[in-house]
């Protein structure tokens, strides 16, 4: 079957590399037509012109925290009725236009919300009750909020920053939710999280700015590291460049060939990623990965430093986009620190530091630093014959035994960020983990298990 006018497909998301993004605004070749294949991102982020058509499946991916447990989830779920009438504006920005929704009216207006559940409901609220008790606000649940969070929410964050040291403990009368520290207030200052500035701190106390600013930067992004089906999008290499041999090719073979190249490129990806692995976990990971990144632009300017890192990246498993933001959010960070605390020596010569591997003591301080911030978030894997055989059954894990964001000291397992998953072995969709109940002066600490999720 011939086609007479061939299709030019192009992907769009947040993460994707800036010249891949701009490809989308190029208008195709001459009778060609363009697809633009996106997350919401499209849905008020950008405007492409000459798009006629949209097809709108209303769904998203959106993540949810449980109060309770701190679990953050990505489910996905129906879009709100505000957001579809979004999509369907994207459609005909230019010229005349329409929508194809894949879901009936009557979904629409039984199923979908008016609006979106604001985040204020959805995330833990820690950040939000520090900023108000800087602001001199005492009762913090008397506020009147326009969407007025769960009690449970902001009693649950006000004993997060009581164990972080932002919040001394009250009595019981309208100071019940405690008072703020001279901790908090320079925290509330701070253009990170709670948790990530209590590791900023600490750092400036330890005397390693440069460690600690690192470490936060490296921690406020995704994972550099590629995983599988992600690649290289700036290789400019669009399929179907050889018309003719791709008509003589069946489209069956073409798909076994395809289903080869992925193969081979994951296998590629897992080899180049393996190198970065650490003992210490994919923290310190990220740590060397972010040194070396840095380290290879060395004495290179202008377009050959950029040419220079992203091959570096290709050749080493790494997201450029992810790696440059990391970059550039050190050099942010270590200006903040420098001007709210009189210290830090991000720059030298106008430029970021370029930071070694981190030493034996270094590593430590990393992970004394992960603990300050995270204290809420230590584990430890259970061993054989301490799980009830019930238990065992619904134990789940990633394919390479490793949870992601985490970093280990002895038989301790710091996790950054707690993500329930459903790619779990066997038929079950639950995990149970164990936590140890962090408490400095406690001579032993007691294993406090997760309710299953």
């Amino acid at each position: 079957m011939s086609i007479d006018h061939p299709v030019l497909v192009l992907p769009l998301y947040s993460m994707l590399s800036g010249s891949a993004q701009a490809k989308v605004f190029l208008p195709p070749p001459p009778n060609t037509r363009l697809v633009v294949v996106s997350t919401n991102v499209a849905e008020t982020s950008v405007t492409i012109p000459g798009i006629s058509y949209v097809v709108d499946c209303g769904r998203e991916k959106r993540r949810s925290s449980d109060v309770k447990t701190g679990v953050a989830r990505y489910n996905v779920e129906w879009i709100s009725k505000a957001a579809a009438d979004q999509r369907a504006g994207r459609a005909g920005r230019t010229g005349p236009g329409h929508c194809y929704r894949l879901f009936s009216s009557s979904v629409y207006d039984r199923t979908f919300e008016q609006f979106a559940a604001p985040e204020m409901v959805t995330r833990p609220i820690e950040d939000v009750v520090l900023s108000m008790k800087a602001m001199g606000i005492v009762n913090v649940s008397n506020f009147p909020f326009p969407t007025r969070p769960e009690t449970g929410q902001i009693r649950q964050a006000c004993k997060l920053l009581e164990n972080l040291g932002c919040l001394k403990k009250g009595g019981s009368g309208e100071d019940s939710e405690g008072t703020i520290t001279d901790l908090g207030r320079a925290l509330s200052m701070l253009p990170v999280g709670v948790r990530l500035g209590k590791m900023l701190v600490g750092s400036v106390g330890a005397g390693n700015v440069d460690t600690g600013v690192m470490l936060v930067s490296c921690l406020s992004e995704q994972s550099p590291f590629l995983g599988k089906n992600e690649g290289d999008n700036e290789s400019g290499d669009e399929s179907g460049s050889d018309g003719d041999e791709d008509e003589v090719v069946d489209e069956v073979d073409k798909n076994v060939e395809k289903e080869r190249k992925d193969s081979a490129a994951k296998k590629e990806l897992a080899v180049l990623a393996s190198q970065w692995k650490h003992p210490m976990g994919d923290t310190v990971s990220r740590f060397l990965a972010s040194g070396a990144y840095h380290h290879s632009g060395r004495n290179a300017g202008g377009a050959t430093e950029e040419g220079v890192l992203k091959a570096f990246c290709r050749a080493n498993g790494l997201s450029d986009t992810i790696m440059k933001r990391v970059l550039t959010l050190r050099g942010q960070l270590g200006r903040v620190v420098r001007m709210r605390m009189g210290q830090g020596g991000e720059k030298t010569g106008g430029k970021v530091k370029i930071l070694p591997p981190p030493s034996r003591l270094q590593q430590l301080q990393i992970a004394q630093l992960l603990c300050s911030g995270f204290l809420d978030n230590v584990a430890r894997r259970a061993v054989g014959g301490e799980v009830r055989k019930n238990e065992e059954r619904r134990m789940g894990e990633r394919s390479d035994g490793r949870i992601p964001h985490s970093s280990k000291t002895n038989n301790l397992l710091i996790v950054a960020s707690l993500i329930a998953d459903c790619r779990l072995q066997g038929s079950s969709s639950k995990r149970c983990i164990h936590f140890l109940q962090w408490r400095p002066q406690a001579s032993s600490l007691p294993v406090v298990p997760l309710c299953p999720l």
